[in-house]
């Protein structure tokens, strides 16, 4: 009687064993897949952030590349209009 007892109670803890590896074994896995997800989710985050900065950047210096180039018209052309005026 008290054999059984054991054997039923060291084939429960064996059992319990199994069943605890193994749910930590998947925690493991599942693990590593949210970490390997959030790790290309946030590579795709920074690749979108420096394309945004990268367009901001051309944004911006095209705009201050045309302006510049408008105000230089602009100051030639009254420079050549005042010329024109004084002389």
């Amino acid at each position: 009687m008290i054999i059984k007892i054991l054997i039923i109670v060291g084939v429960m803890i064996v059992i319990m064993t199994m069943v605890i590896t193994i749910t930590i074994i998947i925690v493991i896995i599942i693990a590593v897949m949210i970490v390997k997800i959030m790790i290309i989710l946030i590579g795709m985050l920074l690749l979108l952030l420096i394309i945004i900065i990268l367009a901001i950047v051309a944004v911006v210096v095209t705009i201050t590349t045309t302006t510049t180039i408008i105000m230089e018209l602009l100051i030639n052309n009254i420079s050549d209009t005042d010329f024109n005026f004084y002389f």
